[in-house]
């Protein structure tokens, strides 16, 4: 079997090279050079660290798409809901300005029908719409939710009445229309702050597992453990959202972005792949104190295990 490189998890080797000895792995190139000459194989075959590190190549000079581990948290997965398309135009093209994903939906039903199969780090809701209303929705996410997701209203509405009883409700936030793009930044910046963890600290610790970002490395009980970027990135990632049910297609979006040449069945099983090689390698398992469990058509949760007792196997 011919020998792969790993390309921010992509199994890929060199077909057509002219001018590069392809022997020299140390040789610096180019990322925008490489993918031009680059044939996709099975990403099963791919079991080496990132080609950009091989190759000495500045990481900031990499393509957009391929996030270095520690980075995974700029990313966010924003649902935005609104009957008004050139409001809701100008809120996804200002999510996407700061970095995010965001799905649009046009009524109601279709946002509900995603959430229950889907997850979202932020929610963006109209509050009258034509098939119900934006507080019925909040009740319903409050309800059916297990992990609070932050709720944000943009609205017409704009009566002290109204933001007092959306509120109540259950939502975060509220701002009045029209879209103001510097206001509708800030505040999401704020929501996603006050929700989500923000690393700050050279190292990141829970219990036995120690990472450290920015050296791409994790030991556990004090011994390393080998594993390529997107292993790193993967289990980075879980760890940060403890305790959370993630949707299949937020991980495939935040480890491999939504614009990938690969197909979604093959990235589907590439994401499984990965799955099971973190659990192997760091041994999530219910006796080291946490467990990876896989929720049959969702997605994935890493769970503290408190009372082993208690534990399915």
């Amino acid at each position: 079997m011919q020998k792969t490189l790993d390309w921010c998890g992509f199994g890929v080797f060199p077909v057509s090279m002219p001018g590069i000895d392809t022997n020299h792995a140390q040789r610096r190139l180019k990322p925008v050079t490489m993918a031009a000459h680059l044939t996709i194989v099975d990403i099963r075959l791919a079991r080496e660290e990132p080609i950009v590190t091989r190759l000495g190549v500045d990481p900031s000079t990499t393509r957009p798409h391929c996030r270095l581990a520690g980075q995974q948290r700029n990313f966010m997965r924003i649902a935005a809901l609104d009957d008004d398309i050139d409001q809701l135009d100008l809120t996804k093209s200002t999510l996407k300005a700061m970095g995010h994903h965001c799905h649009t939906f046009t009524n109601g039903a279709a946002l509900l029908n995603e959430l229950r199969r889907e997850s979202f780090d932020l929610l963006l809701l109209d509050w009258e719409l034509p098939d119900m209303s934006g507080l019925d929705i909040v009740r319903w996410v409050r309800s059916n939710v297990h992990d609070h997701v932050p709720i944000l209203f943009v609205t017409n509405r704009r009566g002290e009445r109204d933001v007092v009883e959306g509120l109540e409700v259950g939502a975060d936030d509220f701002m009045s229309k029209p879209i103001r793009v510097s206001e509708l930044t800030a505040r999401v910046r704020a929501l996603l702050r006050r929700a989500y963890f923000e690393p700050k600290a050279v190292e990141e610790c829970w219990g036995r597992y120690r990472f450290l970002p920015a050296q791409t490395s994790l030991d556990v009980d004090g011994k390393p453990v080998p594993l390529t970027q997107k292993e790193f990135d993967l289990a980075l990632f879980l760890f940060r959202n403890l305790g959370r049910l993630v949707s299949r297609r937020h991980l495939l979006e935040g480890m491999w972005k939504a614009n990938n040449p690969l197909g979604s069945e093959l990235m589907s099983r590439s994401l499984d792949t990965h799955v099971s090689r973190v659990r192997i390698a760091l041994g999530l398992r219910p006796e080291n104190g946490y467990r990876l469990c896989a929720v049959y058509g969702q997605g994935y949760r890493l769970e503290a295990v408190q009372n082993l007792e208690t534990c399915e196997n």
